[in-house]
């Protein structure tokens, strides 16, 4: 029967550079990670709302709700983190499924077509629809995402309503 010799200093060293190996190997190019999962960070949320304003008077709108919160279609508000970065000068109302936003606020993460229906007191309910996305991808392994969209809400208040 043949002996092997156990050198457990050898294998040891074998361990650590197979597990370093596999720990980098997900930390690729730019372009592509070789393999494993990459994370991407954001650093902050996608959509902002810089402010809201009177259509009549350009004056500004400290506090708006908005409801019917849809991203590419899909129900979103359900996915709203209510923390930083992710979010901010943000409430959420689940049962009634609203987003009350102190001015300015932002919130999201995820890109696309941002739509809701946007209103304040003594204002008119108004459908809106902002495209959203990252103007900032710092790409690598991890990847940061920042200067998400800025965007301006423009209500009319319910005094200018014809009869």
């Amino acid at each position: 029967m043949k002996k092997y010799a156990f050198n457990s200093k050898a294998n040891l060293n074998i361990l650590i550079v197979t597990i370093c190996s596999i720990f980098f190997a997900g930390c690729g190019s730019d372009e592509e990670a070789l393999f494993g999962p990459c994370i991407v960070i954001n650093q902050e949320p996608v959509l902002n709302l810089v402010s809201a304003i009177n259509e009549s008077t350009q004056e500004p709108i400290e506090q708006i709700q908005l409801s019917n919160i849809r991203i590419n279609g899909g129900t979103e508000l359900d996915f709203i983190e209510e923390s930083p970065p992710f979010s901010h000068n943000i409430e959420v109302d689940y049962e009634q499924d609203i987003l009350t936003c102190t001015l300015p606020c932002g919130f999201g993460k995820a890109e696309g077509e941002w739509e809701f229906t946007a209103t304040a007191a003594g204002y008119q309910e108004s459908d809106k629809s902002i495209f959203a996305s990252y103007g900032v991808f710092d790409g690598g392994c991890p990847a940061y995402l920042r200067e998400g969209t800025e965007a301006t809400v423009i209500l009319t208040p319910t005094t200018n309503l014809k009869n």
